[in-house]
């Protein structure tokens, strides 16, 4: 089994490292993905930062844009922010799950 250590690269990039010093970038579809995943049943943002092993600036900034882009969802529960994913996330996740199982074809 495999441990990756995780830090921010150049503009949000985070670069996952193999023990064995293997280096695998994440790209923006798989941070937006994985912050949809940890979203789907209602997360704050301490949970996504953590889930998803971003630091809270980069967190912030695709939390933003998923927000814009009507994907995430923000509700206040009992004084604090709760991030959903929209059903238009899900509908995105969905095809993102599609499109993966299709490329593992090749």
């Amino acid at each position: 089994m495999s441990r990756y250590l995780y830090k921010e690269g150049c503009e949000g990039v985070v670069e996952r490292k193999l023990e064995d010093k293997e280096t695998k970038r994440r790209t923006r579809f798989d941070i937006i993905t994985d912050i949809l995943k940890a979203s789907v049943d209602g997360a704050n943002k301490t949970r996504i930062v953590y889930s998803t092993n971003l630091n809270f600036k980069i967190a912030n900034e695709y939390i933003k844009f998923l927000i814009e882009s009507n994907l995430l969802k923000e509700e206040s529960q009992s004084n604090s922010k709760l991030y959903r994913t929209t059903e238009e996330g899900l509908e995105l996740l969905k095809k993102f799950d599609e499109l993966e199982q299709v490329i593992k074809l090749f």
